[in-house]
């Protein structure tokens, strides 16, 4: 027969007696049948590490009780309150994200700002037990022991920057110091990646960098509550003109700088000359002394905040401040 040939080649039928199916064929096919209905094996002991514990274990015994500031707190307004009290003014700024706000052991980052408690017509400030635990959240690696220091200075850096912004409320409506502008604080965010425009030309020319950057909105009426009576307010406040806005939102920008000289702390006294030859105790070499320099004024994001500036740089807000108490330039130059 010829090699190419497409005629079949007849083949011997297999015996009746003959299984069908090939030995050799099912048994590897049971093989893999057992080997998939059978459970996995155990997992091997210890393969993952075990989670260590890094609490501190001084952090339980810090304090839950928050402290008012005195910085007045934003409320919108309600339905029964006039609707053009904000309705003209600009939304608040967004808040960053967390990858805006990098961890800082800083007193004024923005996780450890001061909450709001609706009960409470100021700003609160967090607790020492609050104020760890966003710290170690962030993996700070915070000591419970420092939360008695770093809170109190936190405390007195946020009253310092409101007492330096209204400084700019009380010149821009022309009111002399001391007297109160009706100014609130909407929100405010750390921004210690964004370096101001300001910290950077200083940068340039010699100075040391800010170590936080922070914006504050704040809410200041058209009318201070020091210049209007209760009875003027009522009529007034039905012959506003609805479309006119009852007050004007300014934005700030606030750059902490490292301070010299004494600070919030004052660094222990030296020692007499009857105890000289007897060293100091160890806690009082580490002491801190904690001196920061802050530099707060209005965003030039708007007119008003460039008013400000410029009312300031000449003078001008001071001059008017100063004539309603016979001063004239009382707070030039501040």
């Amino acid at each position: 027969m010829w090699p190419f040939s497409s005629a079949p080649t007849p083949q011997d039928p297999p015996p009746p007696s003959a299984c069908p199916v090939d030995h050799d064929t099912r048994s590897a096919w049971l093989d893999r049948q057992n080997t998939a209905n059978s459970p996995p094996p155990p997992p091997a002991k210890h393969s993952f590490p075990a989670p260590k514990s890094d609490t501190d274990p001084h952090a339980h015994l810090l304090s839950t009780e928050r402290e008012v500031s005195s910085i007045p707190r934003w409320l919108p307004p309600t339905s029964s309150s006039s609707s053009s009290s904000t309705s003209a003014a600009p939304a608040p700024a967004p808040a960053s994200t967390a990858a805006d706000a990098p961890p800082s052991a800083c007193p004024m980052h923005e996780s450890e700002r001061a909450a709001a408690v609706p009960s409470e017509d100021n700003w609160v400030y967090p607790s020492p037990a609050s104020f760890y635990s966003a710290l170690e959240r962030k993996n700070r690696n915070p000591n419970a022991r420092d939360m008695g220091i770093v809170v109190p200075i936190h405390n007195a850096v946020n009253e310092r920057v409101w007492n330096q912004v209204l400084d700019w409320e009380r010149e821009a409506l022309g009111l002399p110091h001391g007297v109160d502008p009706g100014s609130k604080l909407v929100s405010f965010v750390g921004k210690p990646k964004e370096v101001s425009p300001r910290a950077r030309w200083k940068t340039l020319i010699g100075y040391t960098a800010p170590f936080d950057r922070h914006d504050w909105l704040v809410d200041r009426p058209v009318v201070p509550p020091s210049t209007s009576s209760p009875s003027s307010s009522t009529t007034d406040a039905s012959s506003t003109d609805p479309s006119q806005p009852s007050s004007v939102r300014v934005r700030y920008v606030i750059d902490f700088y490292t301070g010299r000289g004494t600070g919030l702390l004052a660094p222990p006294a030296p020692p007499s000359s009857s105890s000289s030859s007897s060293a100091p105790a160890p806690e009082a070499n580490f002491r801190p002394n904690f001196a920061f320099f802050i530099d707060c004024r209005p965003a030039l994001d708007g007119w008003e905040g460039i008013r400000m500036r410029f009312n300031r740089y000449w003078g001008l807000g001071a001059a008017e401040a100063g004539a309603g108490t016979g001063a004239p330039g009382q707070q030039a130059r501040r």
